[in-house]
C-alpha cells in the first residue's frame, strides 16, 4: 500500500485518521509505505511505527504545462513499479494528481479518501481515476455534492482511534499547573470559527463565576489567516486566563494525556464531518458534550455515551455541562459506556477488517483494467532538472 497526503502536520484529524488505517491495517498483514518529501511530526509517527518513507512528492498534472506533467507522470510510474505497489491511499480529493494518474495507467488500483465536505468539480479527474473514494460519515455523504457522480464508488468508513492508548494515557495535570481538586474541561479544535471556541469562552463565562473548581483547557492550533479571531477571544477571556482557570494550550501531540487531565469534554463545533477528537474524548472515558452536527450524532448516538445540543446554544450548553458537573458519578459512568461504545464500534481493531477488504476488492477490480490511459504513448525518461526547478513552474489549472 502507498499512503500519500501532502502535508506533514499532525494536529488536524485528517493526519491523525490516516495513522489510525495506517495501524488498523498493519495488524491485518498490510505493508504500509507513505510518499513523502522533507520532514514533519507526521514522517516522525510514521518512523516511529516502523513505516518506510518512500520519497517523492505527488504534483499536478495540467496542459498547460505539457513537458513538466510527463516528468512527473514518468517519475510516479517508475516509484509504483520499484516499489510494486498494490492500492494507493490518496488522502485527500486533491487535484488532478499525477499519482493517480499513473496508477490507473498501470492497472494500480486507488481510493481517495474525503475528510471535509465539498463540491466535485468536472475538470478535477482524480474522483474520476480512483477505484473507490472513501467517506469519513453517512452525515458527509449526504453534504458532497453532487454525489451521484460517485456514487457507484462510495463507500463510508469512519474514522477509528487506538482506545488502548487514550485509555492508558498517564494524566499531566500538575505539568499544566492544575490543582488537584479542579474540574476539567477540555476542548480540541482549531482556533477557527467552524470549531465554535467563542461559544466554549462564552459558556466558560458564564459557567466559571458559579463553579469555583471549574477549568476550561483549549487544546489546538490557530490556521494562517484565523489569529485576529484568537486575539478576540484572548482579549474576552483575558479575566480568567490570568487567575488560570483557562488555559489556551496551542498545538499539542500529548493530546491523549491533555484528555486523562479532563473530567468533561466540550466539542460545539458549528460544522464536523466526523469529529475524531470526539471518540478521542471517548477512548479516553470522558462524557461528551458536543453539538448535534455533521457526523457527531453517528458517533455520540445513545444519551448514555454523551449530550447532544444545537449548535450555537450558549445556554444549552450551560445547562448540559451543569448536568453533568453536579454528579462525578453520573460523568464516570457515562465515560466508562463511552469508552466501551468506541471500542466496539470505532477501535482500530474494528477498523482494520473493513479497510482490507475495500483494498482487497480494489486490488480484484483494478486488474486488467487501466483503460484508455493505458494506450497513451507516455514516454519513460528522468528529468535533468532537478525538483525544485520543476516545482516553481504552475503545475495545475486551479489553485
Amino acid at each position: 500500500m502507498l499512503y500519500h497526503y501532502p502535508s506533514l502536520h499532525l494536529d488536524t484529524g485528517s493526519p491523525k485518521a490516516l495513522l489510525t488505517v495506517i495501524d488498523a491495517v498493519r495488524s491485518c498483514g498490510v505493508t504500509p509505505l507513505f510518499l513523502a518529501k522533507g520532514e514533519g511530526p507526521l514522517t516522525d509517527a510514521l518512523r516511529a511505527r516502523a513505516v518506510e518513507i518512500v520519497e517523492g512528492t505527488g504534483g499536478d498534472i495540467s496542459w498547460r504545462t505539457p513537458l513538466a506533467s510527463v516528468r512527473r507522470l514518468s517519475r510516479m510510474l517508475d516509484l509504483l513499479r520499484e516499489h510494486s505497489i498494490h492500492v494507493v491511499h490518496n488522502n485527500e480529493l486533491g487535484w488532478n494528481t499525477d499519482l493517480l494518474f499513473a496508477a490507473r495507467y498501470l492497472g494500480v488500483g486507488s481510493l481517495v479518501h474525503l475528510h471535509n465536505p465539498g463540491t466535485l468539480s468536472r475538470r478535477n479527474l482524480n474522483w474520476r481515476l480512483a477505484s473507490r473514494v472513501v467517506l469519513v460519515s453517512n452525515a458527509m455523504r449526504r453534504s458532497v455534492q453532487p454525489f451521484d457522480w460517485i456514487a457507484e464508488k462510495a463507500e463510508v468508513i469512519h474514522n477509528a482511534v487506538d482506545v488502548g492508548a487514550f485509555a492508558s494515557a498517564r494524566p499531566a495535570r500538575e505539568e499544566l499547573g492544575l490543582p488537584s481538586s479542579a474540574i476539567v474541561v477540555a476542548t480540541v479544535g482549531q482556533i477557527t470559527p467552524r470549531k465554535a471556541p467563542d461559544v466554549t469562552i462564552e459558556v466558560a463565562r458564564r459557567l466559571l463565576p458559579r463553579h469555583p473548581d471549574l477549568h476550561f483547557v483549549f487544546v489546538g492550533r490557530t490556521p494562517k489567516g484565523d489569529e485576529a479571531f484568537e486575539a478576540r477571544l484572548r482579549l474576552a477571556a483575558q479575566e480568567y486566563v490570568a487567575q488560570g482557570r483557562l488555559l489556551f494550550l496551542g498545538s499539542r501531540h500529548d493530546v491523549a494525556r491533555i484528555l486523562a487531565s479532563s473530567d468533561v469534554f466540550f466539542h460545539p463545533a458549528r460544522a464536523e464531518p466526523f469529529g475524531i477528537v470526539v471518540i478521542e474524548a471517548m477512548a479516553a472515558g470522558l462524557p461528551v458534550v458536543a453539538a448535534h452536527v455533521g457526523g457527531i450524532p453517528e458517533i455520540v448516538g445513545k444519551p448514555d455515551t454523551g449530550i447532544l445540543v444545537p449548535p450555537d446554544d450558549v445556554s444549552g450548553f450551560c445547562a448540559a455541562l451543569e448536568h453533568l458537573l453536579a454528579s462525578p458519578h453520573h460523568r464516570a459512568a457515562m465515560g466508562r459506556t463511552a469508552r466501551h461504545y468506541v471500542r466496539s464500534r470505532f477501535s482500530t481493531d474494528a477498523a482494520g477488517p473493513a479497510w482490507v477488504r475495500l483494498y482487497r476488492d480494489i486490488c480484484s477490480r483494478a486488474k486488467g483494467r487501466s483503460g484508455v490511459l493505458h494506450r497513451l504513448p507516455w514516454p519513460r525518461f528522468r528529468s535533468r532538472r532537478n525538483d525544485q526547478e520543476l516545482a516553481t513552474e504552475p503545475s495545475s489549472d486551479e489553485p
